[in-house]
């Protein structure tokens, strides 16, 4: 028997919507299962909700603490606001050049250098504010990666559960921030 033209057609059409209701009922049987079932997921969910929430505890926390630096608090904003959004175009042009994995340790690194030198060294107006603004250049830098990378690595089915999952922890950890730069 031969087919014709307009039965091949739909006999594909039909094979196809078969494939994807398949797809789609896995996917809906039981959503929790989906991040435990391969490993490297779980590992990237755990690394993230870790990234997530030491980024956003620290940018709120240098952006709280910016009252305290000596100077003027609206030069001190606008140096702060000039700084993060140079970060946040180095981050875009460097993460796909060198990789999630080391534009995040850079952008740490940056904020951890800025911290050590924050309580290291006397504090006078021009090194503390130069050393918060190394702090928030690094971790605004390191933000924005977790807003970049996190599409990167989970399959589209769960992107959305981890954007969620790791602004809720975020979240948590960030209702701190206040409450330290006040001490």
């Amino acid at each position: 028997m031969i087919q014709t033209d307009e039965a091949k057609r739909t006999n594909s059409i039909s094979n196809l919507q078969s494939k994807l209701e398949g797809e789609f009922t896995t996917e809906a049987s039981d959503p929790s299962i989906t991040f435990c079932k391969p490993q490297r997921i779980l590992i990237n969910l755990i690394l993230f909700t870790f990234l997530w929430s030491i980024s956003s505890f620290n940018y709120y926390l240098i952006t709280f603490y910016m009252k305290y630096v000596p100077g003027s608090i609206y030069v001190n904003t606008t140096a702060a606001a000039l700084s993060e959004n140079i970060s946040y175009v180095v981050s875009g042009l460097l993460l796909n050049r060198i990789g999630i994995k080391l534009s995040f340790v850079f952008a740490l690194m940056i904020a951890i250098i800025g911290g050590f030198l924050l309580a290291a060294m006397p504090a006078t107006g021009l090194t503390e504010a130069s050393f918060v603004l190394i702090c928030k250049f690094g971790i605004s830098w390191s933000f924005n990666n977790c807003y970049l990378a996190t599409p990167l690595l989970f399959p589209a089915h769960l992107r959305v559960r981890t954007f969620g999952i790791c602004h809720l922890m975020a979240s948590f950890v960030t209702v701190l921030a206040p409450l330290l730069a006040e001490i």
